[in-house]
């Protein structure tokens, strides 16, 4: 299997490393560009003020996020 290895500088100088196996269509990368934003959403609300309150936490979950509507 060929992987393709993505790497993304940020800001600060540090980076993040994505592997994708091979080969992508664009739903795939559709669904991943989603998952990502889910997941990356999920960690940001952890590390803020919600993250230690579990009642914060559960009202967070129920609230509509921004972004591309799904199909």
């Amino acid at each position: 299997m060929n992987v393709l290895q993505m790497t993304i500088s940020l800001p600060d100088g540090r980076s993040a490393i994505l592997s994708l196996s091979q080969p992508q269509t664009a739903d795939s990368l559709s669904q991943l560009e989603h998952a990502v934003d889910d997941r990356l959403r999920g960690l940001s609300r952890e590390l803020g003020g919600a993250g230690s309150d579990p009642g914060a936490l559960e009202y967070a979950s129920w609230v509509p996020q921004p972004g591309p509507a799904r199909p």
